[in-house]
Formats: structure tokens, C-alpha cells, sequence
């Protein structure tokens, strides 16, 4: 079990940080192991994250200042992750969100699920040695992502075909743009609101209804 947290907004990106922050907060019962969060300006280009082992106050405490110039840019939007492993251990356990891309073109994906037949698709996707369901995830992702010209949505679409087990999912990219995505049955939970140019994301309803 793992919480994830979005934000974008094409008028409020200010908020951005101070939004997902007060998510992950909210969604800390759902892991203490590690926390992270990465944000992309409206320029795109570029996106940066911030992630560490313990709680979202860890992280804070231990990355304040570089997490407070996050909030000095003109921000787009942020995604956030909080973990607890079901698979591995608190040591080996993979600290999202996890970038993925060059300067052509990034990902920034914070994940919530299982995957149970990835390594059975890394070696006919000819991915080597995935360190995890998420690695492999974040992996094939950009891979689609580029085939279908760098979009997101396709490359999700494609991969949900493939994959055995049950994922929720956000997915932020350099262009930028924001994507939340469920696995097709739909057991992870993943809730959002779309309101006046804003768009939130959270693992619970509860979360959301503490932002207002």
C-alpha cells in the first residue's frame, strides 16, 4: 500500500507544492518507509524531485530550502509519493517519484500497485534486469511514450494491455502535463477533481476533502 498526490493548475501553480504537501500529509497511513515529491515549471523542459526515507516531514527537514526554491518558479504542477513496500523490504525499497527520460523528454511517475508478471515483460520488452514492478513500470512507459511521439495517455493505454495486477497511477512530464491513470479493473484506489482550472489527485477522498 503506497499513497500518491497531484496537482496542476494553468492559473494557481503556486499552490502546487503547498498542495501536494498537504496531501501527502494526509496520505502518510498509507507508508512512513519513504517519501518524494517532483514538480515541473509551465516552461517544461525539466523536472525536479526531492525523495528520501522516512515521512514527508523527513523529507521537508531534510531538503527545506531546495524544496522551498521548487515554490520560487512558475510552476505547473507537482506529484507526490509516500511508500510502504508490499513486495521487498524498507532497505531495498524503491523511493518515488522515479524520473525516467533525457532532455528531450521526461517522466516523473509516482505508482501504487503490483505488477506480477514484469519480469516476464522485461524479457520479451528487452528491458534488463528491472530492480522492481516499478522500475520496470516506469521504464516501458517512456518507451511507449516516445513510440506514440511522447504521449502518455497512448503509451498507458498500451501497457494496461499487457500487464497483470492492479495499479493506480500519476504520471507528470516535462511538456508539461499532468496524467492519472488506473489499472482497467480498477482495484487501486485513486480519487480527483477538476475544478476552475485546477486538477487534484489523491489515493483517498479523504485527502481532497482536507484541500478543500
Amino acid at each position: 500500500m503506497c499513497g500518491i498526490a497531484g496537482y496542476a493548475s494553468l492559473k494557481n501553480g503556486d499552490k502546487a507544492l503547498d498542495t501536494v504537501v498537504s496531501l501527502l500529509i494526509e496520505l502518510q497511513h498509507r507508508g512512513q518507509e519513504s517519501s518524494g515529491i517532483a514538480v515541473v515549471s509551465h516552461e517544461g523542459k525539466d523536472i525536479e524531485v526531492k525523495v528520501g526515507k522516512g515521512t514527508v516531514l523527513d523529507l521537508l527537514l531534510n531538503n527545506g530550502n531546495n524544496i522551498r526554491a521548487f515554490g520560487e518558479k512558475r510552476v505547473f504542477g507537482a506529484i507526490g509519493h509516500v511508500r510502504y513496500a508490499t513486495s521487498g523490504g524498507y532497505v531495498d525499497s524503491v523511493t518515488q517519484p522515479v524520473v525516467i527520460g533525457d532532455d528531450g523528454f521526461k517522466l516523473a511517475v509516482a505508482f501504487n500497485g503490483t505488477i506480477a508478471n514484469y519480469r516476464l515483460l522485461a524479457k520479451e520488452l528487452g528491458i534488463r534486469d528491472p530492480e522492481s514492478d516499478v522500475d520496470f513500470f516506469s521504464k516501458v512507459l517512456y518507451m511507449f511514450a516516445r513510440e506514440y511521439g511522447n504521449d502518455v495517455v497512448e503509451a498507458l493505454k498500451e501497457l494496461s494491455k499487457m500487464v497483470v495486477g492492479g495499479y493506480a497511477v500519476v504520471v507528470l512530464t516535462s511538456e508539461p502535463r499532468i496524467v492519472a491513470a488506473k489499472d482497467s479493473r480498477g482495484f487501486r484506489p485513486l480519487s480527483y477533481v477538476f475544478h476552475d482550472y485546477e486538477f487534484v489527485i489523491a489515493s483517498e477522498t479523504a485527502a481532497l476533502d482536507v484541500v478543500g
